[in-house]
Protein backbone atom coordinates (compact mmCIF):
# COMPACT_ATOMS: atom_id res chain seq x y z
CA UNK A 1 0.00 0.00 0.00
CA UNK A 2 1.26 3.49 -0.74
CA UNK A 3 0.33 7.03 0.24
CA UNK A 4 -0.43 10.21 -1.65
CA UNK A 5 2.61 12.48 -1.18
CA UNK A 6 1.53 15.38 -3.39
CA UNK A 7 -1.19 16.39 -5.82
CA UNK A 8 -2.25 19.02 -8.30
CA UNK A 9 -5.43 19.79 -10.20
CA UNK A 10 -5.65 20.01 -13.99
CA UNK A 11 -9.13 20.91 -15.18
CA UNK A 12 -11.51 18.22 -13.91
CA UNK A 13 -8.70 15.91 -12.82
CA UNK A 14 -6.55 15.53 -9.71
CA UNK A 15 -3.07 14.09 -10.32
CA UNK A 16 -1.78 12.19 -7.31
CA UNK A 17 1.95 11.81 -6.71
CA UNK A 18 2.59 8.57 -4.83
CA UNK A 19 5.38 7.64 -2.42
CA UNK A 20 5.92 4.29 -4.23
CA UNK A 21 5.88 3.02 -7.80
CA UNK A 22 2.61 1.91 -9.36
CA UNK A 23 1.96 -1.84 -9.00
CA UNK A 24 2.82 -4.14 -11.91
CA UNK A 25 -0.50 -5.96 -11.54
CA UNK A 26 -3.45 -4.55 -13.45
CA UNK A 27 -5.88 -2.25 -11.65
CA UNK A 28 -8.74 0.01 -12.64
CA UNK A 29 -9.90 1.39 -9.32
CA UNK A 30 -8.21 3.25 -6.48
CA UNK A 31 -9.65 3.11 -2.99
CA UNK A 32 -8.66 6.21 -1.04
CA UNK A 33 -10.19 7.09 2.31
CA UNK A 34 -12.85 4.43 1.81
CA UNK A 35 -14.00 5.98 -1.49
CA UNK A 36 -13.53 4.39 -4.92
CA UNK A 37 -12.10 6.33 -7.87
CA UNK A 38 -11.57 5.22 -11.47
CA UNK A 39 -7.83 5.28 -12.16
CA UNK A 40 -6.57 7.40 -15.05
CA UNK A 41 -3.10 6.86 -16.51
CA UNK A 42 -0.65 9.74 -16.28
CA UNK A 43 2.14 8.97 -18.74
CA UNK A 44 4.11 12.19 -18.26
CA UNK A 45 4.73 11.82 -14.50
CA UNK A 46 6.59 9.10 -12.62
CA UNK A 47 4.77 7.38 -9.74
CA UNK A 48 1.55 9.31 -10.41
CA UNK A 49 -2.06 8.42 -11.15
CA UNK A 50 -5.08 10.56 -12.00
CA UNK A 51 -8.68 10.65 -10.79
CA UNK A 52 -11.68 12.89 -11.50
CA UNK A 53 -11.36 15.78 -9.06
CA UNK A 54 -13.90 15.87 -6.24
CA UNK A 55 -12.45 18.96 -4.59
CA UNK A 56 -10.90 17.32 -1.53
CA UNK A 57 -7.19 17.05 -0.83
CA UNK A 58 -5.97 13.47 -0.54
CA UNK A 59 -2.41 14.13 0.64
CA UNK A 60 -1.38 11.61 3.29
CA UNK A 61 -4.18 9.16 2.46
CA UNK A 62 -3.48 5.46 1.84
CA UNK A 63 -4.08 4.20 -1.70
CA UNK A 64 -5.34 0.67 -2.41
CA UNK A 65 -5.21 -0.55 -6.01
CA UNK A 66 -8.11 -2.79 -7.07
CA UNK A 67 -9.50 -4.47 -10.17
Amino acid sequence: MCKVKDEFVVGDYRILGLDESLPRESFRVLVIGGKEYNALNVYEAKDAIGIHDDGNSLIGEDVIFSE
